[in-house]
């Protein structure tokens, strides 16, 4: 197949950018493939136009000649969620903004898309899929390897991923043992990493505000004991994937896509947003377990050759018809 990737000239490091990048890699080596983000590419003689992220489609993409597929990584667009943060009037002025921007787009395209049941029960389109995003085999190296009792949040937007709720736990926890330390790695806006800083005083909590290049925060998962998601909302964070292929502990919140990940897997454990009672509790066990020999308890859905085929399935449908 002949496939356009469309996508953004200055991509954040987030996890739809790690799916892109997937998706590009793997089918370059089975297709011609071109990625772009210029106009003109739309008009070459392509079997399929994928935009692997609905927040990087231009305004021109209905010229296509080709059958469109998009990709929606999240809900939060859908309808406004509160949730303790400095910038929630913002986010509330976004989110009016972007539902029917959105909408538009999702009526214009051949196809729809999404990584969770959760999501894709929201979208309303006649053609809608769900690939669950894979991840590449080698993180489930961790043969040999002793854990450290170190406590894992990843991931930029601390506050909608729950971070005062950790903090609350970590206080809880710091009451009774002091033997782990907390790194909380993800780039974040200035004034929310210094509000952040602020609130976590006194706390083992290391910040490390950049971030971490991919493979090095793959390393710190398999070091790590136990990493920890306990957002108010979320679809289908790839952060916590990541972790149990890493044969590392889950400790998440009960909502959105989380739970498709996290049920009938022994290494994951699921509280409700905000209960950082629970947490402490679970971070608890966690840190008191000693696995010998961690393992990779994804299932096969989660997997990039999986998630690859299904992509092929659902863009052959499209040239079939066409």
């Amino acid at each position: 197949m002949k496939i356009l990737y469309l996508v953004g000239n200055k991509e954040r490091a987030t996890g739809a950018k790690t799916y892109q990048d997937i998706v590009i890699s793997e089918m370059s080596r089975r297709h011609e493939v071109c990625v772009s983000d210029q106009r003109n590419e739309l008009y070459n003689n392509w079997d399929i136009v994928h935009v692997p992220d609905i927040k990087r489609v231009p305004s021109w993409i209905t010229t296509a000649s080709a059958p469109v597929l998009i990709d929606i990584h999240d809900y939060y667009w859908t309808k406004f969620f509160y949730f303790p943060c400095l910038d929630f009037p913002l986010r509330y002025i976004l989110q009016r903004i972007r539902k029917p921007k959105y909408q538009k787009i999702i009526r214009s395209v051949a196809g729809v898309i999404t990584h969770c049941e959760f999501v894709k029960d929201l979208i309303v389109h006649d053609h809608k899929f769900l690939v669950n995003i894979g991840i590449d085999d080698c993180t489930a190296d961790t043969s040999e390897l002793k854990k450290g009792n170190i406590i894992v949040f990843s991931g930029g937007d601390y506050f909608r991923k729950g971070i005062t709720t950790l903090f609350k736990a970590v206080k809880i926890l710091y009451k009774t043992r002091q033997d782990f330390k907390v790194i909380v790695a993800g780039k974040e806006p200035m004034y929310s990493y210094l509000f952040a800083r602020a609130l976590s005083k006194g706390l083992p909590i290391e910040f490390w505000p950049n971030g971490l290049p991919r493979n090095q925060l793959l390393e710190l998962y398999k070091k790590a004991k136990v990493v920890c998601l306990p957002s108010w909302i979320e679809a289908s964070p790839i952060t916590i994937t990541e972790a149990l292929a890493s044969g590392t502990r889950v400790v998440a919140s009960d909502v959105g896509g989380i739970p498709e990940v996290i049920d009938q897997n022994p290494n994951g454990h699921l509280i409700k947003p905000g209960d950082h009672k629970a947490l402490a509790r679970e971070i608890d066990t966690c840190l008191n377990r000693v696995d010998k020999n961690p393992v990779n308890q994804l299932d096969i859905r989660f997997k990039t050759d999986f998630m690859i085929t299904g992509l092929e399935r659902i863009y052959m449908s499209f040239v079939k018809k066409s």
